[in-house]
């Protein structure tokens, strides 16, 4: 069996800007960070299964102001009118893209499962409510971003 190569941070964040820029029609700038303190930060949370020859997931979190804007931008409509549900739509298919563009760069046969539906939690969480069961994968990248000073990460957790 060939050994499957995982991609770097710096393929993840290049995806996650091109991916930002292409949706969003006034993006503004999602860049690269160190890393920030994401113990109380309130997070809209995504999740996305990546397998067949690589077993994983990409989880999302990003704060409810950088979810507004990816919302905002998705549906056409002001950041201070976008419902709840609109959150989770949004940030579930960025995700899905996001997933998309990730699990090209894996050797074929590799299929990607439907967005896991998006809630609300603290970014130290990872998964959103009701996916405890993905708890054993173990994080093989993560990234940090940000968006006027919103924060965002995208992890890679690979199923061992």
């Amino acid at each position: 069996m060939t050994e499957v190569l995982i991609p770097s941070d710096a393929t993840i964040v290049e995806i996650a800007q091109e991916v930002w820029s292409s949706i969003l029609e006034d993006a503004g700038e999602l860049t690269s960070v160190f890393g920030f303190d994401e113990k109380h930060e309130t997070a809209v949370l995504a999740f996305i299964e990546i397998t067949g020859n690589w077993h994983g997931s990409v989880r999302i979190s990003c704060s409810v102001q950088a979810a507004k804007h990816i919302a905002a931008g998705m549906f056409g409509k002001s950041e201070i009118d976008v419902e709840d549900d609109e959150l989770s739509d949004a940030v579930g298919e960025f995700t899905n893209i996001i997933g998309g563009n990730i699990k090209a760069l894996f050797p074929s046969p590799c299929n990607l499962s439907l967005p896991g539906v998006a809630g609300i939690g603290s970014f130290a969480d990872n998964l959103p409510p009701g996916l405890e069961d993905k708890i054993s994968e173990v994080q093989v990248v993560e990234v940090h971003l940000e968006w006027e000073g919103e924060p965002l990460s995208i992890g890679l957790w690979e199923n061992k």
